[in-house]
């Protein structure tokens, strides 16, 4: 019943629903293209593909308002501050400063700054770094492979760190340093 009065609620409450399907629906069951459930559901839809294409967890107001008014030529910045509000009552969204963040990309990167404030550091015995290069040279043998250096400085800076967070795209040798790592 919920969902026939909004068919847009099927985005948060179905995972692997996402706007266009339920857009489909609803314009199906009659809904006008400028329904506030829709533009409401557009913004949210809108921010989640921003920061999914520019890395980051949250995303500027003319970034969305420039993306909607491209989507929906009858849409405007009144509007946009309305749906705001009732988004952030709805929990949705998260408006901090001027950064607005998918309650999602919000609730993370809070829960992971959380964890990381809270770790337990633990400072052990670090490998020397003359002892490093020594075991390095080993691996490359071993594994018949030659570290980069920024692969080599990666490592370095694993054992020199109570902490240590690897990141990178695809191919660029984060098994390989884990590999050495655990090694």
């Amino acid at each position: 019943k919920k969902n026939k009065n909004n068919p847009y609620q099927m985005i948060v409450d179905i995972d692997g629903i996402g706007f266009k399907t339920a857009d489909k629906i609803a314009l199906n069951l009659g809904f006008n293209e400028d329904d506030p459930h829709r533009m409401k559901a557009a913004i949210v839809a809108t921010m989640n593909e921003i920061i999914m294409g520019s890395g980051n967890s949250f995303c500027k107001k003319e970034q969305i308002l420039s993306y909607m008014y491209k989507s929906f030529p009858f849409f405007d910045e009144i509007q946009f501050d309305d749906f705001v509000v009732e988004l952030i009552k709805d929990r949705l969204i998260y408006l901090e400063n001027e950064d607005y963040y998918p309650i999602q990309q919000y609730d993370a990167e809070k829960g992971i700054a959380s964890f990381l404030a809270n770790f337990p550091y633990v400072l052990g015995d670090f490998v020397e770094k003359v002892e490093l290069d020594i075991l390095l040279n080993e691996l490359e043998e071993h594994f018949s492979i030659t570290y980069e250096e920024k692969q080599k400085k990666a490592i370095e800076t694993f054992f020199e760190n109570p902490f240590s967070i690897i990141t990178g795209g695809p191919g660029t040798g984060k098994t390989t340093i884990v590999r050495a790592i655990i090694a």
